[in-house]
């Protein structure tokens, strides 16, 4: 794979991360398959659509995600992607203003030329 198949891995990420702060349920179902199994660090797992309810209008909403320390590597058109995310809840909990940071794996196919997230696992760090 060339550079340009890392950078179009890269923009999918960012476009998902944008998505989970705006809640854009469209935007959301772009960047996820069908076949989604999305698990929180708390190990509840998600479907597609519960994902997409979750981050639209539920407990997940967040008001700033920032990703670092992020690698992709590519098997063909597959990506895995592995990065540190730090969130900040839109409404956090007493004692939690400063959000929480997590270590996040995600791996992403490629199909019909669009990169979507098939699994996702994160890690509280």
């Amino acid at each position: 794979m060339t550079s340009a198949s890392v950078s179009s891995v890269q923009a999918a990420v960012e476009a998902l991360r944008k998505a989970m702060i705006s809640g854009d349920r469209t935007e959301l179902a772009k960047c996820a398959s069908e076949e989604l199994i999305y698990r929180h660090s708390t190990g509840r797992s998600e479907n597609k659509q519960q994902f997409i309810d979750g981050t639209a209008n539920g407990s997940s909403k967040i008001s700033d995600a920032v990703v670092s320390d992020q690698t992709v590597t590519l098997i063909d058109n597959v990506a895995v992607v592995d990065h540190v995310l730090k969130r900040v809840p839109r409404m956090p909990a007493p004692g939690k203003e400063g959000g929480s940071s997590m270590k996040v794996l995600a791996v992403w196919m490629l199909r019909d030329g669009q990169w979507k997230m098939v699994a996702r696992h994160s890690v509280k760090i």
